[in-house]
């Protein structure tokens, strides 16, 4: 994608990350939330911007070999343009580098597009966690096995 970089996601981010969130989700995360992940000790955190605007992100934790990836999320009117893909792709670059075993996941599961996603990425849906985040919502569970 020309005219774009993906860098680690800092404080200076946070704003444009929070307002991304708030258009995208029904129960966004807070901007504390946001700052709390940025500097967490665990963090690999990275956002993409496309000729100096924010366009997306990507949350996660890193603990000993494992990834666990809390958040993606790409600004409305730039999706289905692969920014989601090519966010998680240069960050399964560097978890490579680092020879992480596996990423994990969790995805509501009434979020159809998010499965669909994860599956193009060869995650395998391995569990659910009954009414996770709600009476009528459960999490499923992904992983996907780096080698």
């Amino acid at each position: 994608m020309q005219g774009s970089t993906i860098k680690n996601a800092s404080k200076s981010h946070i704003d444009d990350i929070v307002n991304i969130e708030k258009s995208s989700y029904e129960n966004p995360w807070t901007k504390m939330h946001f700052q709390n992940d940025i500097k967490h000790s665990y963090a690999v955190n990275y956002v993409l911007l496309q000729n100096n605007e924010l366009i997306g992100y990507l949350f996660g934790y890193l603990i000993e070999d494992e990834y666990y990836l809390n958040k993606i999320t790409v600004k409305s009117s730039y999706r289905n343009k692969n920014i989601g893909k090519n966010l998680f792709l240069y960050c399964l670059g560097k978890l490579r580098i680092k020879r992480v075993k596996c990423i994990q996941l969790e995805v509501s599961s009434l979020n159809l597009i998010a499965q669909k996603f994860y599956k193009s990425l060869n995650f395998i849906h391995n569990g659910i966690r009954k009414k996770y985040y709600s009476e009528n919502e459960d999490a499923f569970l992904y992983t996907l096995r780096i080698r």
